[in-house]
């Protein structure tokens, strides 16, 4: 199988940050297979689409993120509009096209959340996968220029490691997520942006929280959170009583970006890494009651988190979020955000 996708893609390899872009490789000889080049050098690449450059709207960046996941779960990505340099990453990492959960991947759950923004050129798909029948939370952003991919970094928390993890099959995404913000009614992307920057900060100690709407919870992995640990039995997962207890004590650093806005549904998706030291086994809230961290050594979670914004207030939370070794660097720099 894995041959037959390095001879179908010729071999994806994205750069490491800072190194060369991938490139067109020289034809190879009959009746041999494309080489795989190791780490560090440049890469073979599959030949980029034929078809003419055109603007990518909301609509086409998610067909291309439905087209995307597709070519996953079918193992076979040689039918993808591809770039003719491209990057690829999962869970912080740049791979192989052919590899990770390209020669995995079975199946995708058939209710994704997906947000596209078309002054980004982005879209966003969250969701599941299975992994020969062991289900996952996943989410990919995908980056097109010209109706063609550009580059893909994949988030996939799987069963194992420590908690939070519900049931990806039985998770559904709140309601809310989809429903649309009457016409004229849009809350202005600066204000949006405001309230995501704000929930960063004050879960870093560093700001006041930003109001929160009813009924708003933090959802990571399918379970409902309480500061950094899941929801106790008859606990909510309340956004507002997390923050004024301050539960997220744990937290050396939250490096972020704004990936999408979906104005007409008033969504943000944001993607990140958050730090965790791990230098003391205990903290005390803004309650002043002290808790015992989450686990007892340094570490990282990349996650990828989307807000639904009511008028001035975070009404909804979800994230998908993994452990990573402790201050892991992005697979690469990313250009600049969308602006508010």
């Amino acid at each position: 199988m894995r041959a037959r996708l390095a001879t179908a893609l010729g071999a994806i390899l994205v750069a490491t940050a800072g190194s060369a872009l991938a490139q067109a490789p020289t034809a190879a000889p009959a009746g041999q297979k494309p080489i795989l080049r190791p780490f560090g050098s440049v890469p073979l690449m599959v030949p980029p689409s034929s078809d003419a450059p055109r603007d990518c709207d909301d609509a086409c960046l998610k067909g291309l993120a439905q087209q995307y996941m597709d070519a996953l779960v079918k193992q076979d990505g040689s039918k993808l509009p591809w770039a003719d340099r491209v990057r690829y990453a999962e869970n912080g990492v740049t791979i192989m096209v052919s590899d990770g959960t390209w020669a995995t991947a079975t199946a995708k759950g058939a209710s994704p959340l997906i947000v596209a923004d078309a002054k980004a050129g982005k879209a966003v798909w969250i969701g599941s996968v299975d992994e020969h029948g062991q289900p996952g939370f996943y989410a990919i952003e995908l980056t097109a220029r010209g109706g063609r991919i550009v580059s893909v970094q994949a988030t996939i928390r799987r069963q194992q490691g420590r908690p939070p993890f519900g049931d990806p099959i039985a998770f559904t995404h709140d309601p809310a997520f989809s429903a649309t913000v009457a016409k004229g009614k849009e809350t202005p992307r600066a204000i949006m942006s405001g309230l995501v920057q704000a929930y960063f900060e004050a879960q870093g100690g560093k700001s006041k929280a930003p109001a929160f709407g009813k009924g708003c919870v933090l959802i990571e992995n399918g379970v409902p959170m309480t500061g950094n640990l899941p929801a106790a039995k008859g606990e909510s997962g309340d956004c507002a009583t997390s923050f004024s207890r301050g539960l997220f004590g744990e937290f050396e650093a939250i490096r972020r970006r704004i990936v999408a806005y979906d104005d007409a549904r008033g969504l943000v998706v944001v993607s990140g890494v958050r730090d965790l030291p791990g230098a003391t086994t205990s903290f005390t809230g803004s309650d002043g009651k002290g808790y015992k961290s989450e686990a007892d050594y340094p570490r990282s979670f990349g996650f990828v988190t989307v807000f639904k914004i009511e008028g001035n207030a975070i009404a909804r939370v979800e994230s998908i979020a993994t452990e990573l070794p402790y201050l892991m660097p992005p697979p690469w720099q990313e250009p600049r955000g969308p602006r508010p």
